[in-house]
């Protein structure tokens, strides 16, 4: 008899969100607060729909299918709170009155795909809408559906993805418009005629996406995310904020710099320059792939990091956008983790199993000395003083190596991690060496001694993935996949630790002390935090 093959059994798959019922199919494009009912939500979909959801009860309520592709934009009218607008990709706009039901609805055709839609807030029986083509237009409801435009003009040469009115009636008809040619418009609509053009740059993260007015200025956004304060009248920004759009990495500070600076990285490659008190600074891609380390250098002059683009990238400080200074050194493979050390301007690369010593920037002394290694390894530490080099492996162990005439030999061999050693740090004054593991221990070992100082730090419940000492050496932060931040003083019980529950919810990927009191982290989450300690 012929035996039967046993079935593998299929790993676990992960448990998707649970959704409300009657949520969306696709991406949600759109969203519109009743302003009478303040517990209605509109929202308009990819899935061709628009729901109505009742947020005191959590329900979606109705559902319109008036559209054939996607809906990109909707809006209630000012006046008549039962009234909903919507425009889509169909290039159709329909006219929903709930009073009427759900199914009845007036209808527009267009030439090209609706971008936006808004209300005349001076006059809320007409609205406005831009297209595809940069063509804005005014349609009067009093009108009936398919009528033509009270009037239409060609606002922009690409898209026209945002407009918004002034809602000051003194300045009644100011229309301000938003466009993929990246430029920023102020029309005067009384007369159909353009005030002022303010062109917000030449690269593709320049797009202007969204815009809307907040007293007598106007904020737009921008494709990169930044949000611009305008003065269209001075044809300038007055203020323009910056950050992260996608998921954070790395962060980079010196605690002993002056000042509250730090530098942080998402994985499309994007560094960002912070002050603690005043926001973000300034930005540069410095990467074309994700930053694997960071590390401030050169007495605050520069930041080295490599990445998985394969390259070990000197940036000149402050970040200034595309005119930022950046070196570039070709790796010969894939980094794993790299650090720092201040007082010989060293950096050290690890490779799955080799480790690289540079010396000052990319064109400076280069490599000085290389080691290969017989073990697979994950992450690296060099002491401040440059003498010593420690290496985490998969198998557990921390590899000591001193540096002596230009060439590292083994010190020590630590033993006592249970699992892959994925983090690790030394001291300030160089006395200590923090590490973390996949199994969510921290341990901090003597470097005199080889002897483990402080362990019983288990009270992660994962992958820990960042360390960083505090500036006086009393205190060591940790970083885990189980999104907590936990801070252990070295003189108290492991019980006396502080724990940031859920700090990042996907996880936190990085963390550094900026003082004694404060401590940075950022994630997935694509927020930074900055914690003061009470």
């Amino acid at each position: 008899k012929k035996k039967k093959k046993k079935k593998k059994k299929k790993g676990k798959m992960p448990e998707r969100r649970k959704l409300k019922d009657g949520s969306h199919e696709d991406s949600v494009l759109s969203l519109a607060w009743n302003w009478e009912y303040r517990n209605v939500l509109a929202s308009g979909s990819a899935d061709k729909t628009i729901k109505l959801w009742d947020l005191e009860k959590l329900l979606c309520v109705n559902t319109l299918r008036h559209h054939t592709d996607k809906v990109q934009s909707i809006s209630w009218n000012p006046a008549e709170s039962q009234v909903l607008a919507s425009g889509g990709f169909d290039r159709r706009i329909h006219l929903s009155d709930l009073r009427s039901g759900a199914e009845n609805s007036v209808r527009w055709e267009l030439q090209a795909d609706v971008e936006s839609l808004i209300w005349d807030v001076h006059d809320p029986t007409s609205f406005l809408v831009s297209c595809e083509d940069g063509v804005v237009a005014k349609y009067d409801t009093r009108l009936g559906g398919g009528s033509k435009p009270l009037w239409s003009v060609q606002a922009h040469d690409k898209p026209c993805c945002d407009l918004s009115l002034c809602p000051n009636p003194a300045a009644k008809g100011l229309l301000a418009t938003g466009s993929m040619d990246k430029t920023v418009k102020l029309w005067d609509m009384n007369n159909l005629k353009l005030s002022s053009t303010l062109k917000m740059g030449t690269a593709v993260e320049d797009m202007q996406v969204g815009c809307c007015w907040v007293g007598d200025y106007v904020v737009s956004l921008s494709l990169s995310g930044n949000i611009n304060f305008l003065d269209l009248g001075a044809g300038s920004v007055r203020t323009q904020v910056m950050g992260h759009t996608k998921s954070l990495v790395t962060v980079a500070a010196d605690c002993f710099e002056s000042g509250d600076r730090f530098f942080t990285s998402s994985y499309e490659g994007k560094v960002c320059e912070w002050d603690a008190s005043a926001g973000c600074k300034g930005a540069a891609m410095v990467h074309t792939n994700m930053p694997v380390s960071m590390r401030v250098a050169e007495g605050g002059k520069k930041l080295h990091s490599c990445g998985f683009d394969d390259t070990f990238r000197v940036t000149s400080l402050p970040l200034s956008g595309g005119s930022t200074a950046i070196e570039t050194r070709k790796l010969e493979s894939l980094p794993k983790d790299s650090c720092y050390s201040k007082s010989t301007e060293t950096s050290c690369l690890l490779y799955e199993k080799k480790v690289e010593l540079v010396k000052g920037s990319t064109g400076g002394g280069g490599v000085f000395c290389s080691l290969d290694l017989t073990q697979e390894c994950s992450s690296c530490a060099i002491s401040p003083n440059g003498s010593l080099v420690a290496v985490g492996t998969k198998q557990g162990k921390v590899l000591v190596y001193a540096l002596s005439n230009g060439a590292l030999a083994q010190d020590k061999t630590l033993e006592r991690h249970r699992g892959e050693v994925t983090a690790m740090r030394f001291s300030h004054d160089g006395s200590m060496l923090a590490t973390g593991d996949s199994n969510r221990e921290v341990l901090v070992w003597d470097c005199g001694s080889g002897e483990v100082k402080k362990s019983r730090m288990v009270y992660h419940s994962s992958k820990i993935t960042c360390l960083s000492w505090s500036p006086s050496n009393d205190t060591i932060c940790s970083g885990s996949v189980d999104s907590n931040v936990i801070m252990w003083p070295l003189d108290l019980p492991s019980s006396k630790r502080t724990t940031l529950t859920l700090a990042h919810q996907e996880g936190v990927k990085g963390l550094e002390y900026i003082s004694d009191t404060k401590v940075v982290s950022v994630g997935t989450d694509a927020c930074c935090k900055i914690w003061t300690k009470q």
